[in-house]
């Protein structure tokens, strides 16, 4: 840790903490995520130079403040939430970030693998990531007409075994990928 920066959770269920970070992102360009369950700050007295959460496995609202840019907080603050993502079990951990960010955390060992004009998706994971579950999925592709459906069965029903019995006859080969959970808006 830099001498004189503490690092501090944030619970953004009080409305104060939650205030003190909108704040602190808006001054970095950023709105606060609804989804996030961590968020930790790093202070030098009662000044936030950096913050960053987790919702779930992926790594959001990172922010490091103008003044502090050339004190190196990034390495410290992305440590931290890959540190609490591990410690909860999260073994591959995604950033979502801002494309002019990309070569920041290139830096700190996650691989793009997805990108947007106002976003770019980071995977920290090596070996056993994104690119290597294409290669397991290239090697199940059959014959013939391809075809998959995404399902969240969550319990199966009737329902979702007639989707899937009408979308096999109509390829050689279905493949189907089950959510772990919905987070749909519906």
């Amino acid at each position: 840790m830099i001498e004189g920066v503490e690092l501090k959770e944030l619970p953004l269920s009080l409305k104060s903490i939650r205030r003190q970070v909108e704040t602190f992102l808006l001054q970095n360009d950023l709105l606060l995520d609804g989804d996030l369950d961590y968020y930790v700050g790093l202070f030098r007295d009662d000044e936030m130079l950096a913050g960053g959460g987790l919702a779930g496995d992926v790594i959001k609202c990172v922010a490091v403040s103008s003044s502090a840019r050339s004190m190196n907080l990034s390495n410290t603050l992305v440590s931290h939430l890959r540190s609490v993502g591990n410690n909860k079990g999260y073994t591959n951990l995604y950033v979502f970030t801002k494309p002019n960010n990309r070569e920041l955390f290139e830096n700190l060992s996650f691989n793009i693998i997805a990108e947007a004009p106002k976003a770019i998706l980071g995977e920290s994971s090596f070996g056993n990531g994104i690119q290597q579950y294409c290669k397991q999925l290239q090697s199940m592709v059959g014959n013939g007409v391809q075809g998959c459906i995404v399902m969240n069965c969550n319990p199966v029903t009737k329902g979702h075994v007639y989707l899937i019995e009408t979308a096999a006859k109509q390829v050689d080969t279905l493949h189907v990928f089950c959510v772990k959970e919905d987070a749909s808006v519906f």
